[in-house]
């Protein structure tokens, strides 16, 4: 075992290696122009405030880049996470371990309006916590490791399935194939695994009455699940009240710092702010723990679950959604040999012809859509007009009538990003059409697999219908919409499709 993890731990110092090196390549190599043209950094930001600003003057929209929510970037002054990025803004959530150092700096930048070069950085909390794991479980050894880690490192073979044929449903919606699944699961000692068709499990759990707390950085979570995350929870419930009072202060100080133009005065309110987040970390992580002790179900990321809030907490079962994509510092790879995997058949969250492609491909036609969603069509909806399109599950359009290609490159980006007018021309026609045939622009969504085409898509759409969420195709995966516009964008004269020819990436844009 201990030359296994030995191994795991060089494979993943090693991947963190070249990440950093790649980027430090980039930086050193490249000015922020031309860092800016790879999509790897924006130029020419502004610190606006310290909260989010209201420009009385909309900002010019950004050039095609690749920083996205969830981001881990960088300036000479400060490095944050991207909490939320639009077609003029990016919103950074600076590091808790680095407030105290950085808010003079910051506020200095908010004072003075200089303009600041945003670049996308290598992860290295991710790479910290996996080698972290690692290295607790090879300093516990075999003998100190739990039963379901020896099972899990292959160390030993996983226990027979124990029958569970008389247990009762609290869930009677649940058909015959979950039912297998969850007794499956339930029969298996240590581990089983369940194969099936992708969904959102946070939007579907969060339907159900129970105390849920989706554990991560608010800036990773869906806007429709945020109401059930830590961050939100410890600010609203009874007990985060004084903490928010704190919260109130610091800002109401901040602000007073802002106004403040002797040096003195401003270094003393820089030490009470100080001294308020210490307080503020201290009472915050009393309410974390009552929150998160009192829950009924924890949701997080495997790498989330190495973060402080959750080290050392026990669970009575642990699921794990989407093992076999989970990188080696975060799972076992012998996982995938055991023998004790059922298959889920029924999928929720499309018509049967929509699926027919991902059944036939992906899942040798056993794909089953549910009788819920089997027939559904836009006219099901209420208050939709009857048409051509809202009549059919499926509508797809081709753009060869000129018999020219309508596909463009973007020659300043590394990966040569596509694009495609023609195209964006269409999605503007047709998402008037389903507007006026009486969908909501919230009832919309727009993917393309090219974040160039992400850009010109934005540019044509955000600033008619706000509400209609665009994206890539990776980006947009496990989001429900009642309609679906693709983009696929690829259209010239040597047929060529590039990445679009593997099944599996153009089965994401189902999923």
């Amino acid at each position: 075992m201990e030359k296994f993890i030995e191994h795991q731990i060089s494979l993943v110092k090693n991947e963190q290696k070249i990440d950093i090196e790649e980027t430090f390549k980039l930086l050193s190599t490249y000015a922020p122009i031309q860092l800016q043209k790879r999509g790897m950094a924006l130029v020419g930001l502004k610190v606006t405030d310290l909260e989010l600003a209201h420009p009385t003057k909309l900002p010019a929209v950004f050039p095609t880049h690749k920083i996205t929510t969830g981001d881990i970037v960088g300036t000479p002054q400060l490095s944050g996470v991207v909490f939320r990025v639009t077609d003029a803004k990016v919103t950074i959530a600076l590091s808790q371990d680095k407030d105290d150092e950085l808010s003079s700096e910051i506020q200095e930048h908010c004072q003075m309006q200089m303009c600041i070069c945003s670049v996308k950085l290598a992860n290295s909390v991710t790479y910290e916590r996996m080698i972290k794991s690692l290295e607790r479980i090879k300093a516990l050894g075999e003998s100190g490791v739990s039963e379901m880690a020896k099972t899990l490192l292959g160390l030993s073979k996983p226990s027979a399935p124990i029958d569970q044929s008389d247990i009762v449903f609290y869930d009677e919606t649940l058909n015959e194939s979950q039912k297998d699944a969850v007794r499956f699961a339930l029969g298996a000692p240590e581990i089983a695994l369940v194969h099936g068709p992708p969904d959102n499990l946070v939007e579907r759990l969060a339907r159900h009455r129970m105390n849920l707390v989706r554990v991560g950085h608010p800036a990773r979570i869906l806007p429709t699940v945020l109401e059930h995350s830590l961050d939100i929870i410890t600010r609203t419930c009874d007990s985060g009240q004084i903490v928010a009072e704190i919260r109130q202060e610091m800002d109401e100080t901040l602000g007073k710092i802002k106004k403040c133009k002797n040096r003195s005065e401003r270094r003393a309110l820089y030490s009470h702010v100080k001294d308020l987040r210490k307080d503020y970390r201290l009472r915050e992580q009393r309410v974390v723990e009552e929150v998160i002790t009192g829950s009924q179900v924890l949701i997080s990321t495997l790498n989330g679950c190495g973060s402080r809030n959750m080290f050392k907490r026990e669970f009575d079962v642990v699921i794990i959604d989407e093992a076999t994509q989970a990188l080696e510092g975060r799972r076992s790879p012998s996982i995938t040999s055991y023998y004790q995997i059922t298959s889920q058949n029924f999928q929720y969250r499309m018509h049967q012809k929509i699926m027919e492609f991902s059944s036939k491909e992906l899942y040798d036609n056993k794909l089953v859509a549910d009788s819920s969603v089997a027939e559904h069509l836009l006219t099901d909806l209420q208050d939709i007009q009857s048409s051509d399109t809202t009549q059919v599950p499926l509508v797809m359009i081709d753009t060869s009538d000129t018999g020219l290609a309508h596909e463009v490159t973007d020659e300043a980006k590394e990966e040569l990003s596509k694009a495609n007018e023609r195209e964006v021309e269409l999605v503007v026609q047709h998402v008037q059409i389903l507007l006026d045939d009486g969908l909501k622009q919230d009832q919309i969504g727009i993917i393309t697999p090219y974040s160039a085409q992400v850009t010109r898509l934005i540019r044509e759409i955000r600033e008619k219908w706000p509400l209609i969420e665009i994206g890539t195709v990776d980006g947009f995966q496990g989001r429900e919409k009642e309609a679906i516009l693709l983009s696929l964008v690829r259209s010239n004269d040597d047929c060529e499709v590039g990445f679009l020819g593997e099944k599996r990436r153009l089965n994401g844009s189902n999923d």
